[in-house]
């Protein structure tokens, strides 16, 4: 186990460099124009951070100029029909969110306002996208149906609820779905695998008991749990299991992306949702996993990114560790926070992209892949915020 007192230590020390760190995403951030307007790489990502800094320093009016500089903009962008589609990633469904999260944090009257048959109609161009296969949670149905059951419940109503279960059941192949881009291989991941399909069917489960999917909750459940690898490997998962569902006892990733980080989400919140203790032991089994894995090249970490880099990892750590009353994660949640800290002090360009054999590194200011996630995890790590909605668009 990690010697927490030690690390908390550590963590005391570098306080001041968070606060520093926080000051220069701040001022890259303030400076730098986005050319979408996406959740995740957008100027979306720059309200989400913006309205939270100023939610927890308020002083700035700087800041809150910008704020308002970019509502107004996102506003005339879907009023003028030029968000290029509907899903979480760079459509109407990640920048409706942004939008809603910045004026819950920051207390004026939104000017925002959805209704039933909006609602429907992004119901309907989700489940044609189910019936596609497009089930992708950044840029398929999937992250469509999350923002409407996480923000607009009120408005699904079960007539909506039977349509998308009846795209989903019908494209279930061996109690899995297979990706769109990729059939010849089941995808394990949080991002674009069926992990997330089946995180989004516990909140429908949770919402509408009465329609009975238990059974096809636990059926997948099951099968996941046969893809485990042998407890000598190095995760508990693989990223990808072949299509013949034979195991592959390949390593997998530490990261929000890919690897055991999203599945143990999946187990502690089936655990919850279903009222089982065996789901639940198997989150548990996944995080003492995860706490034996320090190294960073083994665990293909190369930056303090939230998709694939440190502080998405301290992000999940920091969800487990409130939503399901972990405190023995402290040390863990504190230990990647300080890995976010010697990344960002050690390469300021942050996100790695992959070039053939190579590890390029480049300035990227979104929520996913840049400033804007280390900053909001940095900011949640020094104001010990429980509330992490932000990400919720993510699963997390």
């Amino acid at each position: 186990m990690i010697n927490g007192y030690l690390i908390r230590i550590s963590i005391f020390f570098l306080m001041g460099n968070i606060y520093k760190i926080i000051d220069y995403i701040l001022d890259k951030t303030l400076k730098h124009d986005f050319d979408a307007a996406g959740y995740i790489n957008g100027s979306s990502s720059k309200l989400i951070f913006l309205s939270n800094y100023y939610k927890n320093f308020e002083s700035n009016e700087k800041v809150l100029k910008e704020i308002y500089s970019i509502r107004k903009n996102l506003l005339t962008a879907i009023e003028n029909n030029s968000i290029p589609n509907l899903t979480l990633s760079y459509g109407l469904s990640g920048v409706l969110f942004s939008l809603e999260y910045s004026y819950d944090l920051i207390g004026d009257n939104s000017e925002i306002e959805l209704d039933k048959d909006f609602c429907d109609f992004l119901i309907l161009e989700c489940t044609n996208m189910l019936y596609e296969n497009n089930f992708d949670l950044l840029t398929g149905g999937i992250g469509i149906l999350n923002f409407l059951i996480d923000n607009h419940i009120e408005f699904l109503d079960s007539n909506a609820i039977d349509k998308v279960l009846s795209a989903l059941v019908e494209k279930q192949t061996n109690g899995i779905w297979l990706s769109k881009k990729d059939t010849k291989k089941i995808n394990l991941g949080l991002s674009h695998g069926y992990i997330s399909i089946v995180i989004v069917l516990l909140k429908i489960h949770n919402f509408f008991p009465e329609k009975k999917i238990e059974e096809l909750l636990t059926n997948t459940l099951d099968m996941t749990l046969a893809f485990k690898n042998n407890k000598d490997a190095n995760s508990c998962f693989p990223n990808f299991v072949n299509n013949d569902g034979l195991k592959t006892n390949k390593s997998s990733r530490l990261a929000w992306c890919y690897g055991d980080l999203g599945i143990s989400l999946l187990f502690f919140l089936a655990g919850k949702n279903l009222s089982n203790d065996f789901y639940l032991e198997q989150g548990k089994e996944i995080i003492k996993k995860i706490n034996e894995r320090k190294d960073l090249k083994q665990n293909l970490i190369y930056d303090a990114s939230f998709c694939h880099g440190a502080s998405g990892v301290a992000h999940i750590l920091n969800k487990l560790l409130y939503e399901y009353n972990i405190p023995e994660l402290n040390p863990l949640y504190d230990y990647w926070i300080k890995m976010t800290i010697e990344m960002m002090e050690t390469n300021k360009l942050l996100s790695y992209e992959p070039q053939d054999d190579n590890i390029e590194f480049v300035e990227n200011y979104g929520l996913l892949n840049g400033y804007c996630g280390i900053g909001m995890v940095l900011i949640d790590y020094i104001t010990r915020n429980k509330n992490l909605s932000w990400s919720n668009p993510l699963l997390v």
